[in-house]
């Protein structure tokens, strides 16, 4: 990847630095890299040195998605002011569960702070359009992470995003009297979704790929922090959920024809002498993955003998892939939905565990199986969210079962996932899935692994 060719010119330049200033010094660095290279392998080196990994905007992409509402007409309630200022306060975002730091005289002018102004609100990762001369403050300070809305702690609170007042919109011709509280804004505000340089690659194409699999629903969930309406519909309609842990890789879709990334398939071109597919070099970690497992070939042995047409939905984890917070010493594909292509609909988790078992295949650690929804406020997803770990293992192989309650050593995990587990909802017109992300979430730092030889 262009990420993986910075970090080896950085290594070059470094040694080259080294050898100009002195000789024994260039000697040094050049065995301390090949002592390396040895046990860990040279990409497994160049992964090591993961602190290279800046803020590129050369590198990086702005999307849309979906079920994501970046920009969003919101009302504001006076929560509490910041310890130690007379001048900022905490406001909740009416309507989600999102809290800001905001001027309390800009927003609560009144004494007793009972104002509840609307604002437009901007969650993080939202990328701001730079024509719009309002949004210049945002990079002032640095341009590296130009107009990125990010959760920033101003006096020991964290700020969730951004407001701003309604007159923005007016440099978009909008009239602020025809704005509604929870209309979505997003595309008039042209704001997109920031994604980092590691994820670029389950965005781009590159050469050989294809539209996603036809007749496939991507994996999307809603938000949350944001979706309290959605939330509150699957709880008045009493639905039985399935929550499990929400894992930290790429995106990965399988199916009898293709392997797909987020946004994009990739078809084999040709066969090995052992007759495993071959793919486009762009399908690069999944195509790996899919010749360890076999999997297309699996999926067309099912077909021809069941005529059942399928596709398998997950994750991919491990090294190199979104900087390996799992902290394993190979790639692995993690199930978590299958979607049935002549049923138009999802299975089950009951309709799938036989699947997983007859393609060998291990699903997402699944924390509540079949509960009712009723069973959980929106509070206590968040404080499950907040309390998930992931379990982390000597050998470097990921065993779902021992990470449903880890122990020992383990690392902060990304979250949760609720998904409707009712068979009349597994329509993807009804289908819902929310994510439920750590709020403070951060990527560790991924260890040093030898990659495991083609096979």
């Amino acid at each position: 990847t262009t990420a993986r060719n910075q970090k080896v010119l950085v290594v070059c330049g470094a040694f080259f630095f080294c050898l100009k200033q002195n000789r024994f010094l260039g000697v040094g660095f050049f065995f301390l890299f090949f002592f390396l290279h040895y046990f860990i392998g040279f990409i497994g080196f160049i992964d090591f040195i993961d602190f290279i990994d800046f803020i590129d905007f050369n590198n990086t992409m702005e999307v849309q998605e979906k079920f994501r509402e970046l920009a969003t007409v919101r009302k504001l309630k006076f929560e509490r002011i910041v310890p130690e200022t007379s001048f900022l306060c905490v406001a909740e975002v009416v309507g989600t569960l999102y809290k800001v730091v905001v001027k309390t005289s800009e927003y609560f002018p009144s004494e007793d702070h009972s104002d509840e102004p609307m604002v437009i609100y901007f969650e993080s990762d939202s990328v701001l359009d730079s024509s719009n001369p309002a949004f210049d403050f945002l990079s002032q300070k640095t341009k590296l992470i130009h107009r990125v809305i990010r959760p920033k702690k101003m006096y020991g609170v964290l700020s969730e995003g951004l407001v701003m007042p309604l007159s923005i919109v007016e440099y978009y011709g909008v009239d602020v009297a025809n704005l509604v509280v929870g209309q979505n804004v997003t595309e008039t505000l042209r704001v997109t979704k920031y994604v980092p340089v590691e994820e670029v690659p389950s965005y781009n194409p590159g050469t050989g790929a294809y539209s996603f699999s036809e007749g496939v629903p991507k994996t999307e969930s809603f938000n949350l922090y944001s979706s309290q309406n959605t939330f509150q519909q699957l709880q008045e309609q009493k639905v039985f959920v399935c929550i499990s842990k929400k894992l930290d890789g790429q995106s990965m879709t399988v199916t009898k024809d293709e392997v797909c990334s987020r946004e994009n398939a990739y078809r084999p071109v040709q066969t090995d002498s052992n007759g495993r597919f071959i793919f486009p070099k762009a399908a690069f970690p999944l195509n790996e993955i899919e010749n360890k497992l076999q999997l297309l070939q699996k999926l067309r042995d099912y077909y021809t003998e069941t005529g059942n047409d399928i596709a398998i939905q997950g994750e991919a984890i491990g090294l190199g892939i979104n900087k390996n917070p799992h902290q394993l010493r190979t790639r692995q594909f993690i199930v978590y939905l299958i979607f049935d292509r002549n049923q138009k609909r999802y299975l089950t988790t009951k309709e799938t565990l036989p699947l997983l078992e007859r393609f060998q295949l291990e699903m997402v650690p699944i924390l509540y199986d079949h509960v009712p929804l009723t069973q959980f406020s929106a509070e206590q997803l968040v404080t499950l969210a907040e309390d998930t770990m992931y379990q982390l293992f000597d050998d470097g192989v990921y065993k779902s079962a021992m990470d449903i309650s880890p122990a020992g050593n383990v690392t902060n995990g990304e979250g949760i996932v609720v998904r409707v587990d009712e068979e009349h909802f597994m329509n993807p017109l009804k289908f819902i899935s929310i994510k439920v992300k750590r709020k403070t979430y951060k990527h560790t730092k991924a260890i040093p692994a030898k990659l495991p030889s083609a096979t």
